[in-house]
């Protein structure tokens, strides 16, 4: 993310916050004067005296870059960095005495670095803030731009017509201007470049990549050589296929990479720090850049905090009094529902040895004070991406990226249990291919496995925003549909059924088509998640016996069990 030095070129309220807390935090300088005289007038230094000015200099050094005074850091570091041998036993009057004038050295550089602060003008130090994010468009957010290889058009408008039926709208690139204006303001949401690679195409790629980074380009080329794959990665391409390329292959990569593409996230920081003002000045970053912000002074306000808060990461204070942030991040990871929140502990430099030896497996980075905006914000998105991939990867089936079983039926129970706390409805729906054995002998596992991967995509495409979507084994997909009764959602389903019936698969290059039955229970809150899964079975197993490719809501009345396929 981009950076400024200016307060002014910043939007007027956030810079009149950051200029706030900038003469909030002059303003402690001048406080503290009093602390420095008593201190330098110090001859012969006692414990009581090293541990007073030893905390002094930690608070400058991890304060004062924050606010625009580097200067004040560095002093601050170097007396701390000579104070902290002397904490651990107590000094002898000989010793006192030997130390004495280094020590006055290292702090008349630090009142000097912040007397020199306090004699700036308001607003002269520069603070390094980012620049604000860019808005989040819905325009355009399901758009694939292709751009055709115009010698040979045939096999970038055949992709065009499969992505259309997965539920992208495409759009094939006529006007160059038209869709350069598109890309740089990322109404898109990916553009697939049909090239060989020429030097007019190289340019006019890397043009692209470079003037908007967060959309992302996938070229499909027919070389697959190391020299063609290198000109992509040196180009800015975020994707490469070659040949004649899957469908499916295409999607998964289209939605790996726009996954995290979006400039804007709703990630939720919770910052503990007893210094408020630092707090306070982290709080204003994470907002600057469009998330949501927590701050707690006390630790043992931490738990609550987590309770009635969404919260996606924790940045922690290592050295706060009564609780250290080791002893509060052993505390965080007691609590099971908490393991999967990172913690990040912001600690002085000099500590980071002592830091990384403590904390074990309960913190997942560190961050010395002082730092920059750019590289807060860059340690959140890097953590929470993470956490959020580690937990994919735990709550959803690595085939189809939907919910896995074991995750969905805990997503059911938790349905079952809102519908009956609000006394509300819902419905469970429960899809399965028809004639799936045949299809994969007819045409092999490979097909089989498309179709899976197709319908899966297809499906989550499909549903609303609050419908939820898992795989439930082999060929056999359940939804979730919230708010719904049986006349809705059967009319939502048969809506997708037809539309998935009317899609073909590309199979050997031969078009086939597939079709699917459905069951589908009602949720209210009377019987559990076995007892809803059941009754949608049934109703599924009577689509099958009435002719498959149909959708049967609600009790079907008896009917024998057979084999569903």
């Amino acid at each position: 993310m981009a950076e400024v030095n200016d307060l002014s070129k910043m939007p007027t309220m956030f810079q009149q916050e950051m200029s706030r807390l900038q003469q909030t935090y002059v303003g402690r300088l001048k406080l503290h004067a009093g602390d420095f005289l008593k201190f330098k007038t110090v001859t012969t230094p006692d414990k009581k005296d090293i541990q007073g000015m030893y905390k002094l200099a930690a608070m400058m050094a991890a304060s004062g870059g924050t606010f625009g005074f580097n200067r004040i850091s560095q002093a601050g570091r170097d007396l701390r960095s000579y104070l902290k041998p002397w904490l651990a036993h107590d000094i002898t009057p000989a010793q006192a005495r030997e130390i004495s004038t280094d020590i006055k050295l290292r702090l008349s550089a630090l009142d000097a670095a912040c007397q020199e602060a306090m004699a700036q003008p308001a607003g002269a130090a520069r603070l390094l803030m980012p620049e604000a994010p860019a808005l989040q468009l819905t325009e355009g957010e399901n758009d694939i731009y292709i751009i055709p290889n115009r010698p040979e058009p045939q096999q970038s408008e055949y992709v065009g017509e499969q992505l259309t039926q997965f539920g992208f709208n495409v759009i094939m690139v006529e006007d160059e201007t038209q869709f350069r204006d598109a890309f740089r303001k990322g109404h898109m949401k990916a553009a697939l470049v049909f090239t060989g690679l020429g030097d007019h195409d190289v340019s006019f790629i890397k043009g692209l990549c470079a003037q908007n980074p967060g959309v992302p380009v996938i070229l499909i080329t027919p070389f697959d050589d190391f020299e063609a794959r290198l000109t992509a990665v040196r180009i800015g391409a975020q994707g490469y296929f070659h040949g004649k390329t899957e469908i499916v292959r295409i999607i998964d990569k289209i939605d790996r990479i726009s996954m995290h593409a979006g400039t804007i996230t709703d990630y939720h920081v919770l910052i503990v720090d007893d210094d408020e003002m630092l707090a306070d000045f982290y709080k204003q970053v994470v907002l600057r850049a469009g998330m949501k912000a927590t701050v707690v002074h006390n630790p043992k306000e931490v738990l609550g905090a987590l309770t009635y808060n969404d919260v996606d990461l924790m940045m922690m204070d290592y050295d706060m009094p009564g609780c250290s942030g080791r002893e509060l991040a052993s505390v965080v990871r007691q609590c099971e529902e908490y393991v999967g929140i990172p913690i990040v502990f912001m600690a002085a430099e000099d500590d980071m040895d002592e830091v990384a030896r403590d904390t074990g497996l309960a913190v997942d980075e560190f961050l010395p004070k002082p730092f920059t905006a750019k590289q807060l914000l860059a340690t959140i998105r890097t953590r929470v991406r993470r956490a959020d991939d580690l937990h994919a990867f735990m709550v959803r089936d690595t085939f189809t990226g939907l919910f896995n079983h074991e995750h969905f039926l805990d997503v059911l129970t938790q349905e079952i249990l809102r519908t009956r706390r609000n006394k509300d409805s819902g419905c469970y729906a429960v899809i399965d291919i028809d004639r799936f054995r045949d299809l994969n002998n007819d045409f092999g596992h490979h097909a089989g496995d498309m179709v899976i991967k197709g319908l899966s995509h297809m499906l989550r495409h499909h549903v609303r925003r609050t419908d939820i979507v898992g795989r439930c084994g082999g060929q056999e997909f359940g939804i979730i549909l919230p708010g719904c009764d049986l006349v809705d959602a059967q009319d939502s389903i048969e809506k997708f059924r037809r539309k998935f019936t009317d899609s073909f698969f590309d199979v050997r290059s031969q078009k086939i088509r597939v079709t699917f039955s459905a069951g589908i229970s009602l949720i209210d809150g009377q019987a559990d998640a076995d007892g809803v899964i059941k009754a949608a079975e049934a109703a599924l197993a009577a689509a099958k016996r009435r002719g498959r490719n149909r959708i049967v809501a609600g009790d079907p009345g008896p009917i024998e069990m057979e084999e569903l396929g």
